[in-house]
């Protein structure tokens, strides 16, 4: 939070998941028009709330979301994408710390863990870092419902995740490769 982000509008940390995973890379770069090294993940953002103000960024949104109605993949994480692509610090990914494999990640330098999209460990437990989140959620006076949420956790919710992942898969490609809206086209990014 005492980041400083050199008057940019957001200091932010690369998307994992859309870094590693082509299907996920190419949407990024050719739908949403954000080079995929260059997309953050909008779960921990560093915001300069009055440069926000300043440059009018909701009338730009609300303009575009008014006007286009773009079909997407992680709404608000594209739209903050497109309207900061120019004007972001990306910050190290220990800020922002998924739970993917990553072997040249320094943990050392791990700050913050993300349970992003689908890999929560309150439903898995091949969740990386799991043993770390329920050492921690031990000392919450929420640990009791977090283990009656894990307990609740059958196998037609798990369908319905495998089924939420293979549809963002299907939709990315779909948007990249078939819809005629894009960020990218209409906006010539």
């Amino acid at each position: 939070y005492n980041t400083n982000i050199e008057g940019k509008l957001v200091g932010a940390i690369n998307d994992r998941l859309v870094l590693d995973v082509p299907e996920f890379a190419a949407y990024a770069t050719n739908a949403v028009g954000v080079p995929a090294h260059e997309y953050f993940n909008s779960g921990v953002l560093v915001m300069n709330l009055k440069k926000f103000r300043e440059d009018d960024i909701e009338t730009k949104f609300l303009h575009l979301l008014e006007t286009y109605n773009f079909d997407s993949v992680c709404p608000d994480q594209d739209y903050l994408n497109v309207l900061c692509r120019n004007d972001k610090v990306l910050l190290p990914i220990g800020w922002n710390k998924m739970p993917l494999p990553d072997p040249e990640f320094d943990y050392a330098t791990l700050k913050l863990l993300h349970y992003n999209s689908f890999e929560k460990p309150w439903h898995h437990d091949r969740v990386l870092f799991s043993k770390e989140f329920w050492d921690a959620a031990l000392t919450s006076p929420f640990y009791e419902d977090l283990l009656k949420i894990k307990a609740s956790v059958d196998e037609e919710h798990l369908k319905k995740e495998e089924k939420g992942v293979a549809g963002l898969f299907a939709k990315a490609i779909y948007i990249t490769h078939e819809e005629e809206v894009t960020f990218k086209k209409i906006l010539a990014l």
